[in-house]
């Protein structure tokens, strides 16, 4: 669960975006476009970690389902941006992704706890002065890639002051379902534990 990583023990400020995006009639994004393809040139690649409380399809892979896991699992995305990305959109890539026109997975990796905790929280030599993170909280009618180039755009469009950090809920990604999303999200809050100042801790609530 999230109370195994605890924000407290982290020494960086962590802004908390709510995204609350439903998303209409296209057609949604599947794990499939999760599968790297190769860049385009010139397009701009940006690196995206994730945590996430939604369980594995496979334990090597980062297709992640909507059921909820008995750890958090943690992975990285590096995700290109079209160049003829509009700001305030979203360029949902279709079942073949093409970078030059949508947004586009072009490299991923699992990571353990360790290595995540390194990437976003560096210690010693390597840790500046000023280390921030951004967190980026999906809705319930959301599902995972669709969370992935959400956050995406946000960091295209507004050049995010921070680590873009996506934390992923097992949302199950559809209205009809909320009720049981809700349940969820009730589990997750009575679960986590956060303390500290508001410099040293994070708060995700609705």
């Amino acid at each position: 669960m999230w109370s195994s990583f605890r924000c407290r023990r982290l020494d960086w400020p962590v802004a908390v975006l709510f995204s609350f995006i439903l998303v209409g009639c296209a057609a949604r994004p599947g794990p499939e476009v999760l599968t790297p393809v190769a860049a385009s040139s010139g397009e701009k690649t940006l690196q995206i970690f994730v945590a996430t409380t939604r369980e594995r399809e496979i334990s090597s892979g980062n297709v992640f389902t909507a059921n909820r896991a008995n750890a958090l699992n943690f992975a990285k995305f590096v995700v290109s941006v079209p160049l003829n990305h509009k700001s305030g959109n979203v360029e949902m890539p279709t079942a073949s992704p093409d970078p030059r026109s949508s947004f586009a997975v072009v490299d991923q990796a699992v990571m353990s706890e360790a290595d995540f905790r390194k990437a976003v929280a560096p210690q010693g030599a390597t840790r500046q002065k000023k280390h921030k993170a951004f967190v980026f909280v999906h809705g319930f009618n959301n599902n995972f890639q669709e969370s992935l180039f959400r956050l995406a755009q946000l960091q295209a469009d507004i050049k995010i002051d921070g680590i873009p950090i996506l934390f992923s809920w097992p949302s199950q990604g559809q209205v009809a379902a909320y009720e049981f999303t809700n349940n969820v999200k009730q589990q997750f809050r009575g679960q986590r534990h956060y303390g500290g100042s508001p410099q040293h801790g994070c708060h995700v609530d609705r």
